[in-house]
């Protein structure tokens, strides 16, 4: 009895306080130690960026692109373990979303007070807005003010938003943009950049209206294949553990039978 009271009184506190379980949800830095099932992909693309300077993460929406990211990719990256002088890396992450201009400027907004933030934002928009050279400035803006850094890597996710059909001037304009910035960043020799980028596989064929950055893409993507049985046994299992909690096993069993193989 004493020890039924235990765990309810413990499922009370996680409910009230944290879930390790996102549900719809995307993993962000601050659950990586609650992130499971992909080793083996997390693994696929860091031996992507030892190989080049691009990396896309392909998958079907909702397959767990931005998760991988951000509560796999990048806190491993900060750490050092993986890779030999990856903690040395300066690592910004934007999810381009509706304003993808705008938020690929606050990418490098550092400044704490607001009106320093507003005016840095403005002047990292307008750099990137009017300015083919605009991303090489402000990477090396950036690496210069760590001057421990080795190289800069820019995590921007759902970079679908650039290849979305629109009528709308502006944001084609804006969208091209980004492409050739991006593009003139990498061709920059003497900047030590890397771009890791999320694409949904539907988008894939639109990137081909840009032949120099699908051609790379294609060749250093990393597609997000389904979960095999162990994996998902690892996502239902191991948080849960994490937090002292067991699940009944044919509970877990059953869900697994479910999920294996199924479509995203």
């Amino acid at each position: 009895k004493s020890e039924c009271i235990s765990v309810i009184s413990r499922l009370k506190q996680y409910s009230f306080n944290f879930c390790p379980y996102r549900g719809p949800h995307p993993f962000e830095e601050k659950h990586a130690d609650y992130y499971f099932g992909r080793e083996t992909l997390i693994q696929n693309v860091f031996q992507s960026l030892q190989q080049s300077n691009v990396c896309a993460v392909v998958g079907a929406s909702g397959s767990g692109k931005t998760s991988l990211l951000r509560a796999g990719v990048i806190p491993r990256l900060s750490t050092g373990k993986d890779i030999v002088d990856s903690k040395h890396w300066l690592i910004r992450y934007v999810a381009l979303g509706a304003q993808p201009l705008k938020n690929l400027a606050t990418a490098f907004t550092i400044a704490q007070q607001e009106v320093d933030i507003a005016n840095q934002l403005s002047q990292a928009e307008e750099l990137l807005q009017h300015e083919s050279t605009g991303l090489v400035n402000l990477a090396t803006a950036a690496l210069l003010k760590q001057p421990t850094a080795t190289k800069l890597w820019l995590v921007i996710d759902q970079f679908e938003e650039l290849l979305i059909p629109t009528t709308d001037l502006k944001a084609q304009q804006d969208r091209y943009q980004i492409i050739n910035v991006l593009i003139t960043a990498l061709r920059c020799s003497s900047l030590a950049l890397g771009i890791i980028i999320s694409l949904r596989s539907d988008a894939l064929d639109n990137l081909m209206s840009y032949p120099e950055l699908f051609a790379l893409v294609v060749h250093s993507q990393v597609v997000i294949p389904p979960m095999n049985y162990q994996a998902i046994r690892d996502v239902i299992e191991k948080p849960a553990e994490k937090l002292g909690l067991k699940i009944d096993p044919h509970l877990v069993h059953n869900l697994t039978l479910d999920l294996t193989g199924a479509p995203g």
